[in-house]
Formats: structure tokens, C-alpha cells, sequence
């Protein structure tokens, strides 16, 4: 395979220079500018974006780089979703702007296109979450749930954007229904979806390729995802509904009620605050049914009176989960007996 510029890197963007800077530092610090092309979609950003990259990057590399400057802001899901048409190679790798590649991500991409050459879809793993001794095919919603019940990986890997990378003269069939369904939050992992429909195998790399940073200022939030996130279940495409079902349990287990039922009690709107938090409960925990309807309840209480007893719970559980996590940190003796006597 010729590896001459075979992999074009999409980088949706709106208003973060400064992560977008260390992002292509990341990239440029591969020193392999022959194998890969990239192409910035600027949503409509407050500052000039063409103007940053020139003082911050000159030479070969900064020609490298193809921005596309949107005349107006065109939303997250859609400036994600079109990155689909931006491609300039057979291969695609869409990249978060605030996170970074990590050093050898070209080489591993490279391997994997050659080793799989039939392959639609690559999911790999970020840096410091998921990890597993080798690659996984999976080639329906079962081998998908088996391997999600195994904590091979979690559901918020699922939805991240940076560890997919595709490879369009096999996935090109599944753009048309990524780009139709972009308003549902997660277009890029809509050709995996379609993958288990049709039982064509994709593959979960075992391999690091990315290094996940935490948004910074607005981001997705709760209200966001109950409005979006909730319409992977319109999807239907020519098979078993009950896969996008099933897919959509997985991803949802990725949210807490708790958070999501304080994000409600921002809303200002009382009338869309209940409407919104309906719809989550309906959606997002459906599966959690005795959970919703006692934090649900405790909403109610407290969006009615003021008084703080849902965000009371969601304090002491945020405590509980820090304390566990301070166990695992330190490795504990409690933590090595409780993961070597319940923990699969």
C-alpha cells in the first residue's frame, strides 16, 4: 500500500486557539509529514484562524494544512458530521480539537489499514481509558455487548470523536446515513452502528492512538444530549431495529441520572425543564426505571420548593465516587481485595 499522504485528519474547530495550537503541535512533533494531509473546518470562530496558524506554524507543514472557513456557525453536530466530505484520501481520521495524537498514532494507523484491508471502521483506545491484550472484531450487537459487559471498553469511549478513523472505500455506503443523522449528536459512530446492522465486521484496535482532554468552557451538556443523543433511536436502517435499540442501551449507561436531573434545575424555563427531564427519563435511563422515578421525585421536590435535596444526593454520591477513585489511585489493600474477589 502506498503510504504517500494516505491518511487525511479532519479537525472539527470553533474557538479554541489554543487547544487547536497544541493539537497540530502533536501532530508536527511525528515528523512524518509524507504520510498525511490535514484539513481544519472552522466553525464560524471569533478569532481569526488562518491569521493564528501562520504565526504559529511556517514551512512545509503549515502548507499542509487546508483550512475551511464557515461563513456562519453551523452547529457541532453538522461541522462533525461534514468532515465525511472533507476527505482527500481513502482514509479518514476525524480529531477532537482539544485533544492530541500521541507519538507513533501514523505508524499503528498504517499497520491496521494494511492488515485489514476490508475493514470499514477502526475504533482505537485512548490514552489511560480502555485497554485489551489484542484487537477486537466485531461483527454484530452481540460480539458488541459481550465486549461491553467484559469492560473491554466504556460507553463514553463509544461516543468519543478522536479514536475513529475510517476507511471510506469500504464505509462510503454508511457516510450517506451519518450525514442524514447528524442532528442526533454522534454522527461519526453512526458507520459503526450501520456495521452491526448489516454484520460486517469492524475492528477495536487494542492500540492508543490519542490522548483525551476535558473540555474546556461550552461543551455538551446533559439538557444538549436528552434533546440530541435521544434521536439515535429514530434511526432505522433497513434491518433488525432491535440492534439500534440494543446499541442505544450501551451508549446511554455512559450518564448518571443524578447529573442529568441537576443540569434540569439550571433550566430557567420551569415548562422546558420538566419537558427536558421527561425526555431523558424516557430515553437516556429508560433501562433504570426504580432509580428514575426516586431521582425524579426528588427533582420534583426541589424544582417545586427550592429545597436542596436532589443536589444534597448528588454531592454525597460526587464524594463517594472521589473516595473510591482515591482507593484505586493508592492501590489499596480494601481495593486489591475487592477487585480480586468482585471485580471481573
Amino acid at each position: 500500500m502506498d503510504m504517500h499522504k494516505f491518511l487525511t485528519i479532519v479537525i472539527p474547530t470553533y474557538n479554541r486557539e489554543r487547544q487547536l495550537i497544541r493539537l497540530l503541535d502533536s501532530i508536527k512533533r511525528q515528523n512524518a509529514l509524507d504520510m498525511y494531509s490535514v484539513v481544519i473546518l472552522d466553525n464560524h470562530s471569533d478569532y481569526d484562524v488562518k491569521a493564528s496558524l501562520s504565526k504559529a506554524f511556517a514551512g512545509d507543514f503549515r502548507d499542509n494544512i487546508e483550512i475551511y472557513e464557515r461563513p456562519y456557525n453551523a452547529g457541532g453536530d453538522y461541522n462533525i458530521g461534514s468532515a465525511f466530505l472533507f476527505a482527500k484520501s481513502d482514509i479518514l481520521w476525524i480529531v477532537g480539537d482539544d485533544d492530541e495524537v500521541l507519538d507513533g498514532c501514523f505508524d499503528i494507523i498504517a499497520e491496521d489499514v494494511s492488515r485489514y484491508p476490508e475493514v470499514p471502521c477502526f475504533k482505537y483506545c485512548i490514552e489511560n481509558h480502555s485497554s485489551f491484550g489484542e484487537d477486537l472484531s466485531i461483527g454484530d450487537i452481540e460480539d458488541f455487548k459481550r465486549a461491553f459487559d467484559r469492560n473491554r471498553f466504556y460507553a463514553g469511549d463509544i461516543l468519543f470523536v478522536s479514536n475513529n478513523v475510517y476507511n471510506l472505500k469500504n464505509a462510503g455506503s454508511y457516510i450517506s446515513t451519518a450525514l442524514y443523522y447528524s442532528y442526533c449528536s454522534i454522527p461519526h459512530v453512526i458507520p459503526m452502528l450501520r456495521c452491526l446492522v448489516d454484520e460486517r465486521p469492524f475492528v477495536w484496535s487494542h492500540r492508543e492512538i490519542v490522548r483525551y482532554h476535558r473540555p474546556e468552557g461550552d461543551h455538551w451538556n446533559y439538557v444538549k444530549i436528552a434533546l440530541s443523543l435521544s434521536t439515535v433511536l429514530d434511526i432505522e436502517v433497513g434491518g433488525d431495529y432491535a440492534i439500534t435499540r440494543e446499541f442505544f442501551k450501551i451508549i446511554s449507561k455512559h450518564f448518571e441520572i443524578l447529573d442529568f436531573l441537576e443540569e434540569c434545575l439550571k433550566v430557567e424555563d420551569k415548562d422546558f425543564s420538566k419537558y427536558v427531564c421527561r425526555k431523558g427519563l424516557a430515553t437516556l435511563f429508560v433501562g433504570r426505571k426504580f432509580a428514575a422515578r426516586y431521582c425524579h421525585l426528588l427533582y420534583l421536590i426541589e424544582r417545586n420548593t427550592k429545597i436542596r435535596v436532589l443536589t444534597f444526593h448528588a454531592d454525597c454520591a460526587r464524594k463517594i465516587l472521589a473516595k473510591r477513585r482515591e482507593l484505586i489511585d493508592s492501590d489499596s489493600l480494601p481495593y486489591r481485595l475487592y477487585k480480586k474477589l468482585f471485580k471481573r
